[in-house]
């Protein structure tokens, strides 16, 4: 996720950011003084203000100069609380949306459902919503640079790494082993 993110020098001492879509770094941009430029699509900046653009990024985004390249999968229940708009972010990237009442909740890319089902309307036609009423949908989001966690202030969230789960997968076989063989140690006693 942090590969979304793009800074460039460009020519008259100037920085170009493409980044994602998020509301928030689009007020910390223009309070820097960033302008949005249609043809590159990005934010310029003055060059002298990269440390605080920088910080601006990792704030909105969890964006580090340095990433670890460690990546982490994380699950979030998604209820009437967190998710009665029309968008939900996580990480300063909007990880699901509806754009209309009656249109299906779209997934961004690493994103998937493990547990419930997203209702197929909510809200109303001039505010669609993600979610309604006591509905609840479990998410599991892919791929999260763990420096990016740090930023996160509005979602609860449970991280869940595949090293994680393959060791919890690896203790349940084991315990099924040890259970069985107790078994035949107590039938072997019991003769």
């Amino acid at each position: 996720m942090n590969t979304d993110i793009i800074i460039s020098e460009t020519d008259f001492g100037k920085i170009a950011v493409s980044s994602p879509f998020n509301p928030d770094f689009v007020k910390g941009a223009k309070r820097l003084g960033g302008k949005w430029s249609g043809d590159t699509k990005a934010w310029l900046f003055d060059a002298r203000d990269r440390g605080r653009v920088e910080d601006l990024l990792a704030t909105c985004y969890g964006y580090s100069v340095a990433p670890s390249g460690e990546l982490a999968t994380v699950r979030i229940v998604l209820d009437e609380d967190n998710a009665g708009s029309n968008e939900v972010f996580f990480v300063g990237r909007c990880i699901c949306w509806r754009r209309g009442r009656d249109l299906p909740v779209k997934l961004a890319e690493g994103v998937v459902v493990i547990d419930g089902e997203f209702p197929a309307s909510a809200g109303s036609m001039r505010y669609p919503a993600v979610i309604r009423g006591s509905r609840t949908v479990t998410i599991e989001v892919r791929d999260v640079p763990v420096e990016a966690l740090a930023a996160e202030k509005e979602l609860r969230f449970e991280r869940i790494d595949a090293d994680t789960q393959a060791q919890r997968e690896a203790l349940s076989a084991e315990r099924e082993r040890l259970i069985a063989r107790l078994a035949e140690i107590d039938e072997a006693l019991n003769d």
